[in-house]
């Protein structure tokens, strides 16, 4: 693809295994360009190796995103299946899909409190029918989180 082989060239994203990373100078770029401090997002988001453990991802954020990577490469395929559905669909639309990063919903089922941690949200919208004034069913909101043994084992709702 042009857009990737010119990025490489210059130096804003590289292959990491089977991934496409930004490097340190595609992160600054978009901190300069968004204003936010370039410190800030390199610590968090870069993808070089820790000086203190080189098998470590620098970048914060991008550790439980490297210590999984296929987990989060089915994720990123998901997502990519899910858009390329409704956007082929006249029914269906997806707004706001995130690829969530340490966030909760919580829930009260029965007096006691629960947390869903996503690895997926989005809003799925119906659109309205053809010559129809009123709007399409409602806003539909949707966490995808695949069940864990722990989950299964403790009964969760």
């Amino acid at each position: 693809n042009q857009v990737l082989r010119s990025l490489v060239d210059y130096g804003l994203i590289r292959t990491d295994g089977k991934s496409l990373v930004l490097t340190d100078e595609g992160l600054t770029y978009l901190a300069r360009r968004d204003r936010a401090s370039v410190g800030q997002v390199l610590d968090r988001w870069t993808a070089e190796p820790s000086l203190n453990n080189p098998q470590v991802c620098a970048g914060t954020a991008l550790r439980p995103m490297a210590s999984q990577p296929d987990h989060h490469a089915a994720l990123n395929n998901l997502a990519t299946a899910l858009t390329a559905e409704c956007v082929k669909s006249q029914e269906y639309g997806v707004l706001d899909l995130l690829t969530t990063a340490r966030s909760a919903v919580t829930y009260r089922h029965h007096d006691t409190n629960y947390a869903v941690h996503p690895n997926l949200s989005f809003i799925l919208h119906r659109a309205r029918p053809p010559g129809s004034c009123r709007q399409g069913r409602p806003r539909e909101g949707i966490l995808f989180r695949p069940e864990s043994p722990k989950a299964i084992a403790d009964g969760l709702p």
